[in-house]
């Protein structure tokens, strides 16, 4: 399965992936792994905004899976490959990443800052951010996070004078 699956990746037959991708889900419909495939391949290199459906469906389904909302959000937000960014979903999935996971995990805050900014609140941004920085520890993830930070209060400055 996996192969035949890595063979139309290679080739970049994103038809044949989500083909393959479907048969197993309708094996294993819980199969969160490919239903995230699904979800990236689609709102990314596919620019199919129907994509953001199944994020919708896994948002309703998983919503105290923090790490999984996290990384849709995330995806949403900041992967290259997605042209159309849904920044509702993005939104919607941050801030159910943060509740799941007691609003205390510097990722996440990260990724809700995040949303924030795109969305052009720039003030809640900064506020989401310093509470990251709180919880934020001395290794690379923190210092991404403090340098974030500060691009969000020039931004923040500047919207405001």
């Amino acid at each position: 399965h996996t192969h035949t699956l890595r063979a139309a990746q290679q080739a970049g037959d994103y038809p044949k992936m989500i083909a393959l991708l479907d048969s197993q889900l309708e094996e294993n419909p819980d199969n969160l792994n490919m239903m995230v495939q699904k979800f990236q391949l689609m709102v990314g290199p596919m620019n199919d905004s129907e994509g953001y459906g199944i994020g919708w469906d896994m948002l309703k389904k998983h919503r105290n899976n923090s790490q999984l909302l996290n990384m849709l959000a995330w995806y949403t937000l900041d992967d290259g490959d997605v042209k159309d960014r849904d920044l509702d979903f993005a939104m919607a999935a941050a801030k159910a990443s943060n509740e799941a996971s007691g609003g205390n995990n510097p990722a996440v805050l990260d990724t809700l800052a995040r949303a924030y900014y795109e969305m052009g609140n720039y003030d809640k941004a900064v506020k989401i951010q310093k509470k990251a920085v709180e919880f934020a520890g001395d290794d690379a993830m923190g210092d991404d996070i403090r340098k974030t930070l500060e691009t969000y209060e020039k931004k923040a400055k500047g919207s405001s004078a």
